[in-house]
């Protein structure tokens, strides 16, 4: 399930830098979001970049590697020195770095930020997109002025390794946690598709969730939709021996989290869903789906910092490369799709030579936040995976016309197929296994 907020940060519009095959070609990696192969290529490079295109790449590259501290006083400095440089393309830029004060916490200095340029969203005929983005965001950080940034703390009273719900509906689509808020327990869905963590309103009110803002207009599955939630605050939620504090979450009006349709398929909407936010602030995740367990590993200091990353985040979703037959492919992470996944069509079309599609299928129906999306969709046949050293055959994967400029999604019935998944959020690498 893709439900993510309302930011996608148009990286398109970066300003072009220089003329030369070098600038252009960093120029082309920022412009199509492969953070991942700019980060493998930037350090042999940027002794000869121009400090302007050096200080974005770096900006850029702290967001997508989960450093938001640094990536703050990155964007602090490059704002402040070019801002005049980037012409239209700063909005999206400051409204970048607005979010990453929001990870850290600092949302009465994002909120005053947003509300500072009230003005230029006018005066630069801002799209009523990007007008909205800055709208919803700058309500989301002046709700949150007086709260505490998010904290993890490690217990000495519980389990490093945590079963998986399987007696429950859910489980059969996805992985279901159980989790305490206080002193009520939920089975919590983990969803590396969703860029924020979700409830309904039902379990907001028997938690005694507080509300910090209203009205906030959330985007669903695959942006297909708008509805309208409300911003709360986790005072504390526990998984096994991890406690998280001060979480924002999404609260889903009375319609629940998912449409009814899905609901009634389902028998069951999700009552909390896990998002990216909880699992990047925790640090590391481990699912092992033959023994249905979930682990959070001890930080260790010598894991902070990686010199080739595989997992990247953008637009607030997981993407990692992956090979078939020599082919590079950016492929986002959506443990809450029940499928294999499938490959985006402009792939395939490009590369009609090597990857063959078989027939038709039918309309395939997929349900989020937000609403049920339809798309026709062709057959791939013995498709095979490969991340790092692991090799996949997939022979529930299809093609199809997706709306993200990457080249697909791996859904949950791929990783059940593994022994076992390590989302590493401090090194930003993924291990399959």
């Amino acid at each position: 399930m893709k439900a993510i907020l309302l930011i996608i940060i148009s990286i398109l519009s970066l300003p072009i830098c220089g003329q030369n095959h070098i600038e252009a070609k960093i120029n082309n990696l920022l412009a199509t979001g492969d953070f991942i192969k700019l980060a493998q290529c930037y350090n042999s490079l940027k002794d000869s970049l121009p400090p302007l295109l050096s200080a974005t790449v770096e900006s850029y590259l702290d967001c997508a590697f989960n450093r938001p501290q640094q990536s703050v006083e990155k964007m602090r400095l490059l704002i402040g020195n070019y801002q005049h440089e980037f012409g239209a393309a700063l909005l999206p830029l400051i409204h970048l770095w607005a979010y990453q004060l929001y990870d850290i916490g600092k949302y009465d200095e994002a909120a005053d930020i947003l509300y500072s340029l009230r003005s230029q969203l006018q005066t630069q005929h801002a799209s009523s997109e990007m007008i909205q983005k800055y709208y919803s965001l700058y309500k989301m950080c002046d709700g949150l002025r007086n709260t505490s940034p998010r904290r993890v703390k490690r217990l000495q009273d519980g389990d490093d390794e945590v079963k998986l719900t399987i007696d429950v509906p859910l489980a059969k689509i996805g992985w279901v946690v159980p989790v305490n808020m206080g002193h009520a327990n939920v089975n919590a869905f983990l969803d590396t598709g969703a860029g924020i963590t979700f409830m309904t309103t039902e379990v907001a009110r028997k938690n005694k969730i507080r509300v910090v803002a209203d009205s906030i207009p959330f985007g669903g599955i695959g942006g297909s939709g708008i509805r309208l939630g409300k911003l709360g605050i986790i005072d504390s939620l526990r998984i096994g021996n991890v406690c998280c504090y001060n979480l924002p979450v999404c609260i889903a009006g009375e319609e629940g989290v998912l449409p009814k349709a899905a609901q009634d398929s389902l028998g069951s909407d999700l009552d909390l869903v896990i998002g990216v936010d909880i699992m990047q602030s925790i640090g590391e995740m481990e699912i092992c789906p033959p023994k249905n367990t979930v682990r959070f590993p001890e930080e260790r200091e010598e894991k902070r910092i990686s010199s080739n990353p595989n997992l990247m985040i953008v637009n607030r979703l997981l993407f990692t490369e992956a090979y078939y037959k020599g082919l590079r492919l950016l492929l986002g992470l959506d443990s809450g799709m029940s499928t294999e996944g499938y490959i985006e069509q402009k792939f395939v079309e490009k590369h009609a030579d090597i990857i063959k599609k078989a027939d038709l299928l039918e309309a395939r129906r997929y349900a989020g936040f937000a609403g049920v999306v339809h798309h026709n969709a062709y057959g791939l046949q013995n498709f095979y995976i490969q991340i790092g050293d692991k090799k996949t055959n997939l022979r529930g994967m299809v093609v199809e016309l997706g709306t993200l400029p990457y080249d697909g999604f791996l859904g949950i019935s791929y990783f059940k197929q593994l022994r076992e998944i390590s989302f590493d959020f401090n090194r930003m690498i993924l291990t399959v296994r």
